[in-house]
């Protein structure tokens, strides 16, 4: 086993969250991939990741318990919600100028400057990549179905591929700065887009990997820390 503190510092994802299908809500997976963690660094991970947690959010929790519990490793997985949209006012104004929650310079930037301090205390930082969505799904999610909804998205976006590529921006923004700052990667996206269809791993609303994404992300990790620290 591995002995090293280590704090996860994500959104819902990394906290667990899929959609259950009967209930008709969302849940926690009783088998999700930060539980794994425990196991590999035989020790209580530090997950400090929250629903719909954004770059900007996680930054103000991040410095406090970074400074507070001192992790040796701090695994960043964060951009799923920083390159969505209010699709509300999206679709009540299809012909109106729209950005992300958080723009792609700032999300860089941001995400960067939280690595880099935990590097400069001797720490290391770890980067996890996004998993990919399923724009099908997701567009029939943020349009609840909705025809009118539909159409107003639709007008803006101009193609429903669109949603795929966004995301993949902030996707190619984590790997950037991985590269760049010589920070180890844990490319779960690889894992989900190996399969011959990646969207059997991903809930109903196209954007939260289920029960199987999660132990993909999970066979990922493990696959990773084994590979890069001595188990």
């Amino acid at each position: 086993m591995i002995k090293s503190k280590v704090m996860l510092c994500g959104d819902s994802i990394s906290k667990g969250i899929i959609y259950d299908n009967i209930a008709n809500k969302y849940k926690k997976c009783e088998k999700a991939f930060a539980g794994i963690l425990d196991k590999i660094f035989n020790t209580k991970i530090i997950n400090i990741s929250k629903f719909g947690n954004t770059v900007t959010m996680a930054e103000k929790r991040f410095y406090k318990s970074f400074k507070e519990t001192e992790p040796d490793v701090v695994i960043f997985a964060l951009g799923g919600n920083d390159c969505d949209f209010n699709w509300n006012e999206v679709s009540e104004n299809p012909d109106g100028v729209h950005v992300p929650k958080t723009e792609i310079k700032q999300f860089s930037t941001m995400l960067k400057k939280m690595t880099i301090s935990v590097l400069e205390e001797g720490k290391r930082p770890v980067l996890m990549n996004l998993p990919p969505l399923n724009p099908d799904a997701y567009f029939n999610w943020i349009s609840r179905n909705d025809e009118t909804t539909k159409k107003n998205i639709l007008k803006w976006m101009g193609s429903i591929s669109m949603i795929y590529w966004w995301q993949e921006r902030y996707n190619c923004a984590v790997q950037d700065i991985a590269r760049r700052q010589k920070i180890e990667l844990i490319d779960i996206r690889n894992e989900f887009l190996k399969k011959s269809d990646f969207r059997n791993c991903i809930c109903v609303d196209g954007i939260h990997p289920n029960a199987k994404g999660q132990q993909l992300i999970a066979n990922a990790i493990e696959k990773h820390f084994k590979a890069t620290l001595n188990a």
